[in-house]
C-alpha cells in the first residue's frame, strides 16, 4: 500500500505543481486526519522534499503538519465532484436499467461500443496484409 500512496502523491504532485512551487502557507486545511495517516504521511515527505529542494521555506510558525492538512469532509471532495459533474445531463443518463441490460451491455456492449469508436485496422483482410508485405 505505500508503494501505491507513493505514486498516487508522486502523480498528484506532478500535476498539481506543472514545475510550478506550491505555496508553503499552511493554508491547505487544519485537518489532517481527513486522509489516511500514510497518505497524509506520503504528501508530507514528498512535499518536503520538493520544498527543500526548490528552496521553498516554511513561513514562520507553521509547521509540516499545518501545510500538509486536509480540510473537513475532504473525503467527500470525489463523490461532490461527481454529483456536480452529472448534475447537468439528462435524468435519464446513468439510470440504472436493470441486471438484464448491465449483463447485456457487459457481455457485448463495451465491445460493440469500443469497435465504432476504433480507429480503423491497418489492414482489412490477409489479402492486404499479403499486398503490403510484398510491398
Amino acid at each position: 500500500m505505500a508503494s501505491l500512496f507513493d505514486a498516487i502523491v508522486r502523480q498528484n504532485l506532478a500535476v498539481l505543481a506543472r514545475g510550478l512551487d506550491l505555496a508553503a502557507d499552511g493554508r491547505a486545511g487544519r485537518r489532517p486526519d481527513g486522509l489516511p495517516p500514510a497518505v497524509r504521511d506520503a504528501w508530507r515527505h514528498h512535499i518536503g522534499a520538493m520544498w527543500r529542494e526548490r528552496r521553498v521555506p516554511l513561513p514562520p510558525g507553521v509547521t509540516m503538519e499545518d501545510a500538509v492538512s486536509a480540510p473537513p469532509m475532504a473525503e467527500y471532495y470525489g463523490a461532490i465532484g461527481a454529483i456536480e459533474w452529472g448534475s447537468g445531463e439528462p435524468g435519464e443518463v446513468g439510470r440504472f436499467a436493470g441486471l438484464t441490460q448491465l449483463a447485456d451491455y457487459l457481455h457485448d456492449g463495451r465491445r460493440s461500443e469500443r469497435q465504432r469508436s476504433a480507429a480503423r485496422a491497418l489492414v482489412a483482410s490477409t489479402t492486404e496484409l499479403d499486398e503490403f508485405r510484398a510491398q
